[in-house]
C-alpha cells in the first residue's frame, strides 16, 4: 500500500470558495492562525473570484492563477453546482495538485436524504474527476485532515493545540465525530497526532486509513468511528493487521432503527448488520466502544503506566457507597478484599488523622483525611500482591494549589509500587469555580500516565476494556513465541 503521508504534509494549500460568509470562513480561519502561531509554514491561498482577500490571504479568480504549486486543495463552498465541480476539479488536475478535500455537502447523501439522483451523480462526477485528474478525493461532506507536526488544522483551536507529540490517530466517517474525539482526547490531556474527518468516503476510505496508520510509526493508538464500510473484507483485514500492531478503538455509529436512518442521510452509509460489525470487530482484536467518550477514557487506560494487567482493584474513596462497589463488579473489576493486616494499619492511620473510619472489606473510606493520609493509605494497599489497580476516588480539588508537586507526589508513590493507579475525581465534591485549574490536573496526570476519570462508571468501564485488550495481547504474544 502507498503511503499516504503526503496528505498530511502539503507544501501548500489552496481553499476554494473561502470568504467572510459563515461555513466558508471555516477553514480559512484555522489557516491563518496556525500560520500566526508558526505551525503551518506552507503557502496558503484562497481561490474565489468574488473577492480581493480573506483575513489578509489574497484571493485568486482561479486555481490556475495561483503563481506557485499547489499540492492540497479543500473546497469549501456551500453548494456545488455540476459545472463548478467541473471548473474547480480540472483546474485540480491542471494545477497537479496531489489530494482535494470536498468540505461542501449535498452529494450522495443528499440522494438517501431525498431520492434524487442529482447528489448521487454529483458525487460519483466528483470521483471519475478526481481519478482522471490523477489525485486523491477526501469526502465530499468533511472537514479534512489534521496534522500536529506539519500544522495542518480543520478548525483554530487546533492550531492552539497542534505543538505537542500526539501518538493517537483518528479516522471518523463524520465532520462531527471527527471533532468530538478530538476534543474529549485533548480534554483529558491526550495527545492526538492526526486526523482524517472523511466524510462520504467516496474515494479515500475508512480502510486506507487503518492500513496507513498501522504502518505509521507516529501513531501508537487508533481511534476509528464507522458508519460503514464500502469493502468489508479488507475493512476486516485492515483492522486485523492494525490491531496486531496497535490498539484500535472503534465506535460503530448505526445501531438502532434510528441511527441507521440517521447515518444514511448524514454520510450515505448503509449502516446494517450492527452484530456483523461486532462480531467483525472481536475478531479482529478491535476494542469496541459504546460511546465517544468511551473511546477517548480506554485511549487513556491504554496510557496508564504501568499497563494495566489485571482486573483485581483496590477503591480508596472519600465516601463509600454499595453502588461503588456494585458498579465496579457489574463493568468487570474485582474489588478484592483486603486483608486483616491492612485492614488495621488503615484504620489506624485514619483514627490518628482524626477521621471516623468506615472501613469496607472492599473499599477504604478516608473521608475528608490529609493528602499525606491517602498516600499513605495508597502505599500500604498498592503493596498488597493480591491487588493488580489502586483506583484513588477523591476531589482534584486540593492539588490545584500545587498541581506539578501533586502530581509528582502521586507518579513518584505508582512508580515505587510499579502498579497502575487511576482517580476518578467526581463533580459532587468539587468547587465549580475552580473546574479550569482541575482540569489542567487533571491533564498533568494524564500525561504522567495517572488516568483520571469524571465517575467510577467510565473509570472501570475503561479499566476492565483495558484489562481484556492487555491480557488478550500478552496471550498472542506467547502463543507466537511458543
Amino acid at each position: 500500500m502507498a503511503s499516504l503521508d503526503y496528505l498530511f504534509t502539503p507544501g501548500a494549500v489552496a481553499i476554494v470558495g473561502a470568504s467572510e460568509r459563515h461555513g466558508e470562513n471555516h477553514h480559512i480561519k484555522s489557516f491563518v492562525r496556525s500560520r500566526q502561531l508558526g505551525k503551518f509554514k506552507g503557502g496558503l491561498y484562497v481561490v474565489n473570484p468574488a473577492i480581493e482577500s480573506v483575513l489578509g490571504v489574497k484571493s485568486y479568480a482561479r486555481l490556475t492563477d495561483i503563481p506557485g504549486p499547489v499540492d492540497y486543495v479543500i473546497v469549501v463552498y456551500q453548494t456545488l453546482t455540476a459545472a463548478a465541480i467541473l471548473n474547480v476539479m480540472k483546474d485540480c488536475a491542471a494545477k497537479r495538485v496531489r489530494a482535494v478535500t470536498v468540505f461542501s455537502s449535498g452529494f450522495a447523501e443528499e440522494t438517501q436524504r431525498s431520492g434524487s439522483s442529482r447528489g448521487k451523480e454529483l458525487q460519483e462526477l466528483l470521483v471519475r474527476l478526481a481519478r482522471e485528474g490523477g489525485f486523491r478525493l477526501i469526502g465530499p461532506n468533511c472537514l479534512g485532515l489534521y496534522y500536529y507536526k506539519s500544522g495542518l488544522v480543520t478548525a483554530p483551536n487546533q492550531a492552539e493545540d497542534a505543538n505537542t507529540e500526539g501518538g493517537i490517530s483518528v479516522v471518523a466517517q463524520s465532520s462531527g465525530a471527527a471533532g468530538i474525539l478530538y476534543g474529549l482526547c485533548t480534554d483529558a490531556g491526550l495527545h492526538v497526532g492526526k486526523v482524517a474527518s472523511i466524510g462520504n468516503s467516496a474515494d479515500l476510505t475508512i480502510e486506507e486509513f487503518l492500513e496507513y496508520y498501522t504502518e505509521d510509526d507516529e501513531t501508537k493508538t487508533i481511534l476509528a468511528y464507522i458508519e460503514s464500510a464500502s469493502n468489508g473484507r479488507r475493512f476486516f483485514d485492515a483492522m486485523k493487521n492494525a490491531c496486531v500492531k496497535k490498539p484500535v478503538i472503534v465506535l460503530k455509529g448505526g445501531v438502532t432503527a434510528a441511527g441507521v436512518e440517521v447515518a444514511v442521510s448524514h454520510t450515505a452509509a448503509l449502516s446494517t448488520g450492527v452484530s456483523l460489525y461486532e462480531v467483525a470487530f472481536k475478531q479482529a482484536g478491535a476494542i469496541s466502544a459504546a460511546s465517544f467518550e468511551e473511546m477517548a477514557d480506554v485511549a487513556q487506560a491504554l496510557q496508564a503506566s504501568p499497563a494495566i494487567g489485571g482486573s483485581r482493584v483496590a477503591i480508596i474513596t472519600n465516601v463509600t457507597t454499595a453502588r461503588t462497589i456494585d458498579i465496579a463488579v457489574r463493568n468487570g473489576l474485582d474489588p478484592v478484599p483486603l486483608d486483616a493486616e491492612v485492614s488495621a494499619k488503615l484504620k489506624a492511620l485514619a483514627l490518628q488523622a482524626g477521621e471516623v473510619n468506615t472501613m469496607t472489606t472492599r473499599s477504604v473510606d478516608l473521608g475528608i483525611a490529609m493528602a499525606s493520609v491517602w498516600g499513605q493509605a495508597m502505599e500500604l494497599v498498592g503493596s498488597r500482591p493480591y491487588v493488580d489497580v489502586v483506583v484513588l476516588v477523591q476531589s482534584l480539588d486540593a492539588a490545584t494549589s500545587s498541581p506539578s508537586e501533586y502530581v509528582r507526589t502521586i507518579a513518584a508513590k505508582r512508580d515505587r509500587l510499579r502498579k497502575p493507579v487511576v482517580i476518578v475525581s467526581h463533580a459532587i465534591f468539587e468547587d465549580r469555580d475552580n473546574a479550569l485549574p482541575r482540569a489542567e490536573v487533571g491533564k498533568l496526570l494524564c500525561a504522567a500516565g495517572v488516568p483520571v476519570y469524571p465517575s467510577i462508571d467510565r473509570a472501570s468501564r475503561a479499566v476492565a476494556l483495558a484489562v481484556g485488550y492487555n491480557s488478550r495481547r500478552r496471550t498472542e504474544i506467547t502463543d507466537a513465541c511458543s
